[in-house]
């Protein structure tokens, strides 16, 4: 299986819905963190997860203590987000 990234640290595998690299047992990574919220999903991965494979290889949060309150850092959120 060869898994292909995507622009912005592959967090928009969109792309392949209308522009898949060409070839066999291809998959795309998605990279999702707390900032892409549910109704962006599929804008940035649901559609194309439609037509090619999408797999989530990376994802996380990390508490507003670790951040000391910087809710501007990405991976700040929490289990419900």
């Amino acid at each position: 299986l060869l898994l292909v990234g995507s622009p912005h640290w592959s967090q928009m595998p969109a792309f392949a819905a209308t522009d898949p690299v060409v070839g066999k047992n291809i998959a795309y990574v998605m990279h999702l963190y707390p900032n892409y919220k549910p109704g962006s999903w599929d804008k940035s991965f649901g559609k194309a997860a439609e037509k090619v494979p999408v797999i989530l290889t990376e994802w996380g949060w990390s508490s507003a203590e670790k951040h000391k309150g910087n809710h501007a850092n990405p991976v700040y959120g929490t289990e419900e987000d």
